[in-house]
């Protein structure tokens, strides 16, 4: 059995899968057996698809898996075959009228996240000479005068679910069109280290979804880029004479990384971590720019850990 397309919504799709929709008919969603925070399964509507709907795989999941994995989440009956469910016109143009309702109130919510999230990137100030510099020096990272007020702030008192903390904020840009789309915090102590243990210390709010920091402007992007997960990680590469570079803000933002226009070799800044998700990610956006005729290198550091390991290994092994 089959659902029509016009059954379909793909907001519903994102809800019940975790994920995002992206433009008006594509979700990125974790794919089957992945992270919260994996984005590597593509989902979008197809009027002229079997199911109604396509799916692909950026980390190579195979497609049968996929498939049955977004009709058990959205409650359509197993895969049985093109036999199409046969549906009263009025039902359909219900749910079409309901789809596209709730796609307008999906976009205005967008809409007031953005506004929030640059409300706050405008009331936070210049970095340096605070918290947020010391935060970098104890992570054996300059603040280049570059980065400064363009892409990093410091909020003192930034929103953080029910209670305010000093921050550092950066901002997120469209990795094509160059325009703000939210930011990305990090808790900060009063010490100059992160107030809390592991992802309980950032925080993303606006769209981050095909969004970037771009720790070098677009101008500096002429043939090659590199990209990392992390700020931390892409501020020591530039340290390390890697540049121009970019950071995601998150392993699952490396898996659907679009392929940039004019830009013809990729640098990913590979990490070692316990759950090999980072592995997947790099695997997932390098096929993709393989795929489209581009250069794919992958960087990762030989003692395991990230660029910003190394930073503190060489800052470390000169005192």
């Amino acid at each position: 059995m089959v659902a029509p397309a016009d059954l379909l919504d793909i907001h519903a799709i994102a809800r019940a899968l975790g994920g995002e929709v992206v433009g008006r008919d594509r979700a990125l969603v974790p794919g089957p057996g992945h992270s919260r925070t994996d984005r590597s399964l593509s989902v979008w509507i197809d009027p002229v698809a079997p199911e109604g709907y396509r799916v692909h795989s950026f980390a190579s999941d195979p497609f049968e898996e996929c498939r049955d994995y977004v009709r058990g989440a959205v409650g359509l009956p197993a895969w049985q075959g093109n036999e199409r469910i046969s549906v009263d016109p009025a039902e359909i143009a219900r749910r079409r009228a309901a789809r596209e309702e709730a796609r307008a109130t999906a976009e205005a919510e967008v809409l007031s996240k953005r506004q929030r999230a640059l409300r706050i990137w405008n009331a936070a100030h210049d970095p340096r000479g605070t918290l947020v510099e010391t935060y970098l020096r104890n992570r054996g990272l300059d603040l280049p005068d570059e980065l400064a007020g363009e892409v990093l702030r410091f909020a003192p008192i930034c929103p953080w679910g029910d209670e305010t903390v000093p921050a550092m904020v950066a901002l997120f840009r469209c990795a094509i069109t160059d325009a703000p789309t939210g930011i990305h915090r990090t808790a900060l102590s009063q010490d100059g280290r992160k107030r809390f243990e592991g992802a309980a210390a950032r925080k993303m709010y606006g769209g981050a979804v095909g969004a970037v920091i771009k720790l070098d402007a677009d101008a500096e992007v002429t043939h090659g880029l590199a990209i990392g997960e992390g700020i931390e990680t892409g501020m020591a590469a530039r340290q390390l004479g890697i540049r121009p570079v970019w950071a995601t803000g998150s392993v699952g933002a490396i898996s659907v990384f679009p392929v940039v226009p004019g830009v013809d070799a990729l640098t990913i800044l590979g990490e070692t971590d316990r759950t090999g998700a980072n592995a997947a990610a790099v695997q997932a956006c390098g096929s993709r720019w393989v795929e489209a005729n581009r250069l794919v290198d992958v960087v990762r550091p030989k003692g395991g850990g990230d660029m910003n390991d190394v930073v503190q290994e060489c800052v470390s092994g000169c005192r």
